[in-house]
């Protein structure tokens, strides 16, 4: 736990601790002209994801459905993929990194979407899937390529970071709305559609 900084309300707060923390972990280390892919990146962890990875100056490719694409293009994306018509691993196109909030792919399709020292990590999906990247991933390390799990650092610390780059501006939650406990069925469900832009908050 730590303190909520006084700039920012307790709805933005309540954004930012999982969500930035994958975030602020996910773009660490991009240089500028780092071609970077988010599977998923109309939610809370991807347009934070993608706000850093601009001011970080990469090439921002933002996977999401398409009734997001105008607002991913707001936020900087440089192109926008709709996850319904295309999949990013069929496109003959490399990435020297993919977050990837939703794991459906075998590691050999991974490899092939990965430039030379690429790497690649899935935050979720099925446990089948996720054990096949941890497990198949390994034999793609002679060609210089990093596939696996992404295991987000948990504590204080990194809590204040996240706190501190929505304080400076470097990372701005979207915020659709602020739900009643009442409204928890409905928050589930339109997340689960991938409706939501960014996060819902609910508030008893």
């Amino acid at each position: 736990m730590t303190h909520v900084p006084e700039v920012l309300s307790d709805e933005i707060a309540a954004c930012l601790p999982q969500a930035g923390g994958i975030a602020v972990a996910g773009t660490e280390g991009l240089r500028p002209g780092d071609r970077l892919l988010i599977n998923g990146a109309g939610g809370g962890s991807g347009t934070m994801a993608l706000q850093l990875a601009k001011a970080a100056g990469a090439h921002v490719t933002a996977m999401d459905n398409a009734g997001k694409t105008e607002w991913l293009k707001s936020l900087g994306a440089d192109e926008i993929l709709d996850y319904r018509q295309q999949d990013f691993a069929s496109l003959g196109k490399k990435w020297d990194r993919i977050l990837d909030m939703v794991a459906t792919r075998s590691p050999s399709r991974i490899a092939a979407s990965l430039s030379e020292k690429g790497v690649y990590r899935a935050l979720g999906g099925g446990v089948s899937v996720l054990l096949s990247l941890v497990i198949g991933g390994l034999r793609f390390r002679v060609q210089r390529k990093s596939i696996g799990i992404f295991l987000v650092p948990s504590g204080r610390e990194l809590t204040e970071r996240v706190g501190r780059a929505a304080v400076d501006e470097e990372i701005s939650p979207h915020l659709e709305a602020v739900m009643p406990l009442s409204s928890v069925p409905e928050a589930l469900r339109r997340t689960g559609f991938g409706q939501v832009k960014g996060k819902l908050v609910i508030k008893p």
